[in-house]
């Protein structure tokens, strides 16, 4: 591809606003990637989003799900070997 099939095929893809000199300089800030020039253009984050920090009820909840969690486990163990046909012995609970 020329340096004109470049910017046509940029311009193609980026939104209608984009001006062949926006086309032109996102090209050379991207090292004529055109893929990356046109995420340039279109403003799409290339870098790995960084997570918002958790609030502090988030956390308590997360806490309260695998504590949850490992109860369920322990519920479901004692199940699978106490239970005789249908009938689970509750001697230990």
């Amino acid at each position: 591809m020329s340096n004109d099939d470049d910017i046509n095929y940029i311009l193609l893809n980026s939104p209608d606003y984009i001006t062949i000199d926006d086309a032109k300089d996102a090209l050379v800030k991207t090292n004529n990637n055109i893929v990356d020039a046109i995420a340039l253009l279109w403003n799409i984050q290339t870098e790995q989003k960084k997570e918002n920090p958790k609030s502090e009820s988030q956390i308590k909840i997360e806490e309260l799900r695998e504590f949850s969690d490992a109860r369920d486990l322990q519920v479901q163990e004692y199940i699978k070997h106490n239970c005789k046909n249908g009938i689970i012995d509750i001697k230990d609970i």
